[in-house]
């Protein structure tokens, strides 16, 4: 396996927009591991879309494959927003929704009141005349909302005077594995990036019964590795061929059928990705 990718709580009310974001994603970073929630994305640009007329809300509607009624799209996203935070229990799962609102400027009465009941929106007046403080007071709050893991996402340069408004959408996740790795059996072993190179990476080890299959038709394998006490997994997968991420990743869009329970023998490297996208080209 050549590079890895992660795709974090793709659960959303328009399941066919993470596909197009991860393809859009990795196309643009086909040379780096990559992590992302595309459902941060989706919830960001519907709250626009609550708010929006005319073609650019065409615009949005298309591209997050929603319904034209936006009460029935503010019902979908209320209900969502509410299992999400209420399902878990040992897994720590933050999400977070805020809107910095220029204070020269006001939102609709209307549109501040869906943000709030659907999205769970705070609409907060801030005052840009100083742009360092007005980094810092954004800044503060997403470091706050994800327990210090995040403590950056502005700059002073950002926070322009003719900024009008901020969408924010902060999450933070947090799972232990239903069946840990015995950190005594790890080892230091060769993992392979290309069909030449190999590097040396701190390979965890286990053998176990997991939901685990051979998919032939994807040429690849297939692991879940379920968060103990948590309706939530990791759906690992590895092509056959260590070229055959570009392909693979082609074919798994929208994956979803029953894996079968089967004793495995587990080598997975640790890992620590750390990635950053402006994501101007999906406008």
């Amino acid at each position: 396996m050549k590079y890895l990718s992660l795709i974090l709580f793709a659960t959303s009310v328009a399941g066919l927009f993470t596909e197009d974001f991860y393809r859009l994603l990795a196309k643009d970073n086909a040379q780096k591991n990559l992590i992302a929630s595309p459902l941060s994305v989706e919830i960001a640009m519907a709250m626009a879309y609550m708010g929006a007329e005319g073609e650019t809300a065409d615009e949005l509607r298309t591209a997050l494959k929603l319904p034209m009624d936006k009460k029935q799209v503010a019902s979908k996203y209320r209900k969502l927003l509410s299992d999400l935070q209420g399902r878990e229990k040992d897994v720590i799962l933050d999400l977070a929704n805020r809107i910095y609102i220029n204070n020269e400027y006001s939102l609709v009465p209307e549109y501040n009141e869906v943000l709030r009941n659907s999205f769970q929106a705070e609409a907060v007046p801030i005052s840009v005349s100083n742009a360092k403080n007005a980094a810092d007071i954004v800044n503060e709050w997403v470091s706050n909302q994800t327990r210090g893991k995040i403590n950056e996402v502005v700059t002073p340069a950002d926070m322009s005077p003719d900024l009008r408004a901020l969408l924010l959408n902060a999450i933070n996740f947090k799972g232990q594995w239903k069946y840990k790795f015995n950190k005594e059996l790890s080892e230091q072993k060769d993992f392979q990036i290309s069909e030449t190179e190999r590097i040396p990476v701190t390979m965890m080890t286990m053998r176990g019964t997991f939901k685990a299959d051979y998919l032939y038709d994807l040429d690849a394998k297939v692991i879940e590795l379920p968060y103990r006490n948590s309706s939530l997994s990791m759906l690992i997968f590895l092509p056959n061929k260590v070229d055959g991420l570009s392909e693979l990743e082609d074919k798994i869009i929208g994956f979803s059928r029953p894996l079968s329970k089967t004793i495995v023998d587990l080598e997975l490297p640790k890992f620590k990705i750390e990635f950053k996208e402006e994501l101007n080209w999906l406008s």
